[in-house]
């Protein structure tokens, strides 16, 4: 009798903490829009539902699921959002299948966190596939664990189809990066009269030739300036600056001999 009375407080609080989460994860869920990463996703399920052929992204699974709901409900913010939320909503009760190997009191406690995690609860509000990549690989790890392969292998094949793929778009012809060199780094060939090319030097490490016949140090003494010689004054010009008179020329030896009786 006491052992059903424990079950029964176990499975009411049990109920209390899945309450919880179905109020924090469902309310007011589809009166924000979608915003442009929810878009993403849920813009082929929306094709999809209406018959027409769109790449399913990557995503598929969640693709695949709610394109089952716009067929049904229409394609609303409320139904972009319902696969994400109940699946939330479920991984709130799988600690309740590990109870025996957890303990029932820190099964109990975990479902309480798995229930009020703001980022949790964050993401099973989103129009994506991440809660149901995570949800079906645990509940996948759990159906194995009680001797259900079939469905184990279900939701494992779910969890690959939900999860977003790693890694961006291929690299193609307009968005492969390319190298481009300054045309003064690629040096210029030009073939040589042996046939094989050789490098032409670049004119910058071109030197001007110096003769052979002149010493190097001829360079700068010519470079030197000459003195300008500057003409001596005439011997007028030089009485009349110095003012000093013009000195008498010497009468020659023999013209004294021939005036001398």
């Amino acid at each position: 009798m006491a052992q059903r009375s424990l079950l029964s407080r176990e499975h009411l609080l049990y109920s209390l903490i899945i309450f919880l989460a179905l109020v924090l994860r469902f309310a007011s869920l589809g009166d924000l829009a979608l915003n442009e990463f929810e878009a993403t996703a849920a813009l082929p399920a929306s094709e999809l539902a209406g018959g027409a052929h769109p790449t399913l992204g990557e995503q598929p699974g969640y693709v695949v699921l709610t394109s089952l709901l716009f067929g049904l409900f229409g394609s609303t913010e409320f139904a972009a959002r319902l696969w994400p939320a109940l699946f939330g909503l479920a991984l709130v009760a799988l600690p309740y299948f590990w109870r025996d190997l957890l303990g029932k009191k820190v099964a109990l406690i975990l479902a309480f966190l798995l229930a009020i995690d703001p980022g949790l609860v964050a993401v099973s509000r989103l129009a994506t596939g991440h809660m149901l990549a995570l949800s079906a690989a645990l509940m996948a790890l759990t159906a194995w664990r009680h001797g259900r392969p079939v469905l184990a292998g279900s939701l494992a094949a779910l969890a690959l189809l939900s999860a977003p793929m790693a890694g961006g778009a291929p690299l193609s012809a307009q968005t492969a990066p390319t190298l481009s060199l300054p045309i003064s780094m690629i040096p210029s060939v030009a073939p040589s009269p042996s046939g094989s090319p050789s490098a032409l030097p670049s004119p910058s490490s071109s030197e001007t030739p110096i003769p052979s016949g002149t010493p190097e140090g001829s360079a700068e003494e010519t470079a030197a300036p000459t003195a300008q010689r500057t003409p001596a004054g005439t011997p007028e010009e030089t009485e009349e600056e110095t003012g000093t008179p013009r000195p008498s020329a010497t009468p020659s030896p023999t013209a004294t001999a021939t005036e001398t009786p």
